[in-house]
């Protein structure tokens, strides 16, 4: 039996806009750099390319010294990268939605 909980009614409606908070992912390697998107909260900032197949997205956590190199300091503050659209695995236009996401990760519901 499988059950879907109203909580998450409201998790990638549509697609993806700017301004929508987004978790993403990356490849399926352990680092630092993977753990740090796959458990944090993104901001999208714009679309990029031709056919709008990238996003900037900005993340609202401070990222670790040891991983900054991986993200663009001068453009738009810190904190941001760009990524393919179909890197992002959790959308939501409300921020709540998505930490309801990282807490039941976090506590294997």
């Amino acid at each position: 039996m499988i059950t879907k909980y109203k909580i998450f009614e409201k998790l990638n409606q549509g697609e993806p806009e700017e301004g929508d908070y987004v978790i993403m992912k990356f490849g399926s390697s352990d680092t630092e750099f993977v753990k740090f998107i796959t458990n944090n909260i993104g901001k999208i900032t714009e679309y990029r390319g031709k056919e709008k197949t990238h996003v900037r997205v900005k993340y609202l956590k401070d990222v670790p010294s040891d991983i900054k190199y991986m993200f663009n300091s001068g453009y738009d503050g810190d904190n941001t990268r760009q990524f393919l659209i179909r890197q992002i695995v959790y959308w939501s236009k409300d921020k709540k939605d998505l930490e309801r996401v990282l807490k039941t990760k976090n506590y294997s519901l």
